[in-house]
């Protein structure tokens, strides 16, 4: 995107620039068929550039047309181009040919419009945007999000009905949380654009955390049968542990998905967790251990959990503020992020048309590359925040739920009473040795990772 900034900018700045300096400029403009109204634009330039810099000269290039010139632009072919507003906004806005793809200049994402060149928010859609990511939240399938939107007349951009492929793309599409990062494919360079908010970062954050959570538990039997841990049990390997039941043969067990996700044509690493692990005698083992754990945590005594859940009002009320807060103050970041990001392109302007010499174009960069960092740095913190916050008042809910008579709630553990106290239990092979000297494994080591720090808190 600033290749085409600059392209655009580059024409009117060396036309405003002062005469008194001897430069000598040899420009290519490239434009649409000959005899046109493009061309008379080209001659008009030519004869400008060359009464501000004497022995200038600008060759207008026939072409064919705005996208195109575009392409030429972004692709260093010519310094200069010419184009329509609605085809500068699709290339400003990050579609377009910087996607390789010719689209209308008014396909922006459904939940916004093109006015003037800039995303605004398109009211009725964007409701529906908010409705999707809550509906998801509230544990709706995508299938049953799809029937709701087609039975509701909500019509997408590019069809007539809905599919599970773009609801599953626009949940974890950041511009509705109005980040947008175009990547040049030449340079390997990101350009960031801000547009604005649909989507708090609390709710995006959440609904990342339900996707994660489904991913890990597609491709396997839990949706038939109920299984304790596979929601938070992990391979060292990297890949996810799930449950398999054959009732047929009253064969239960937990095991790596590393050979299914290979058989589905994934890269993964190589896994030593080749044995799997008894069900029953699993569950039992990690219930016991998180039963005694939970049992000594002082976070978690009687005194604490009445104080909790007699305040459980008052403290969701104050985290909820404080999020509140939080999201203003990324909006300001992202306010300055763009002004920013706009002072960094002038800059790229202005060096290239000579205008500043390599010392003060290089200090200047530098100066402003530093702002970017801290400006993304602090709302990374701000983000975190949030994160923080959502886990605490997960963290009040369950107390608030689970936290009454927790002895008999262990007697018949569900999976979403772990889930609220576990974040991860990561399963890593022991190995041992033959008699020949092979390697093999022996058996299995859990690390559990708790939500909240409630280990040796007392």
């Amino acid at each position: 995107m600033r290749k085409l900034m600059i392209s655009i900018f580059g024409a009117a700045c060396l036309l405003a620039a002062p005469a008194a300096q001897a430069e000598k400029y040899n420009l290519t403009l490239s434009g649409a068929s000959p005899g046109g109204l493009w061309s008379l634009i080209g001659a008009g330039l030519d004869k400008s550039i060359n009464k501000a810099y004497p022995g200038s000269t600008l060759t207008y290039q026939t072409g064919s047309g705005g996208l195109a010139n575009v392409r030429l632009v972004n692709d260093k072919k010519v310094p200069m181009g010419l184009a329509t507003d609605p085809e500068l906004s699709a290339a400003i806005n990050g579609s377009g040919p910087f996607k390789g793809k010719k689209m209308k200049n008014n396909e922006v994402n459904f939940g916004f419009k093109n006015i003037d060149k800039r995303w605004e928010i398109e009211e009725t859609e964007s409701t529906y945007i908010k409705k999707i990511y809550q509906m998801y939240l509230q544990g709706i399938s995508l299938r049953d999000i799809k029937t709701f939107l087609d039975t509701e007349g909500v019509r997408p951009r590019r069809s007539k009905t809905w599919s599970l492929g773009t609801l599953n793309t626009m949940l974890k599409n950041r511009v509705y949380v109005g980040e947008y990062t175009w990547k040049d494919k030449e340079s390997g360079e990101l350009f960031k654009i801000v547009l604005p908010q649909i989507i708090s970062y609390s709710m995006f954050s959440r609904v990342q955390k339900q996707i994660t959570k489904n991913i890990k538990n597609y491709g396997n039997n839990m949706r038939k049968y109920d299984t304790l841990l596979s929601g938070v049990l992990t391979c060292s390997c990297g890949e996810n542990i799930t449950g398999q039941i054959k009732k047929t043969v009253d064969r239960k067990t937990y095991g790596c998905r590393s050979n299914y996700s290979k058989w589905r044509g994934k890269e993964v690493k190589v896994c030593l967790n080749t044995r799997t692990m008894n069900m029953d005698e699993t569950d039992s083992l990690i219930i016991s251990q998180i039963k005694s754990v939970v049992g000594e945590s002082s976070s978690l005594k009687e005194k604490f959990k009445n104080e909790v859940m007699s305040k459980k009002g008052t403290g969701s009320k104050e985290i909820t503020s404080k999020k509140k807060k939080i999201e203003k103050n990324i909006k300001s970041i992202d306010k300055q992020l763009e002004t920013t990001i706009k002072s960094i392109s002038i800059n790229e302007v202005n060096h290239m048309l000579g205008k500043t010499i390599d010392v003060k174009y290089h200090e200047i960069s530098n100066l402003l590359e530093e702002e970017l960092i801290q400006l993304e740095d602090k709302k990374k913190s701000y983000l975190q925040e949030i994160d923080d916050l959502d886990n605490q008042k997960d963290w009040i809910d369950w107390v608030s739920k689970y936290g009454k008579d927790m002895e008999k709630r262990f007697e018949k553990p569900t999976s979403k009473l772990i889930e609220g106290i576990v974040d991860e239990i990561i399963v890593s092979p022991v190995m041992g040795e033959t008699r020949e000297g092979k390697q093999y494994q022996r058996g299995h080591q859990f690390k559990v990772k708790f939500k909240l720090p409630i280990v040796n808190d007392s």
